[in-house]
């Protein structure tokens, strides 16, 4: 819609319905949250832990495959990049 490729037109009426009715799409999280929450009390920092150290270790991974990728990139010539700059 930003792109104003799909108009608003298009999609208001489904996402509407989808607002509307929002809250069914969450009972079940809620419920199978309640039914094991005496499993989440006894283990809650060991799953906190492993959130934010798997969170923690993906990002580290990712950022060094990306250094990785960013230093093997082969760098045009300068008279190369002139060019491109002068044609936008």
């Amino acid at each position: 819609m930003f792109l104003r490729i799909v108009k608003l037109e298009w999609v208001e009426r489904s996402a509407e319905l989808l607002t509307r009715h929002m809250m069914l799409f969450f009972v079940p999280y809620i419920v199978g949250t309640l039914a094991f929450l005496p499993v989440l009390r006894e283990n809650g920092l060991a799953i906190a832990v492993s959130l934010v150290g798997s969170t923690l270790i993906v990002m580290l991974v990712a950022g060094g495959v990306a250094a990785r990728i960013g230093r093997k990139a082969p760098l045009a010539p300068e008279s190369e990049q002139g060019k491109a700059s002068a044609n936008l």
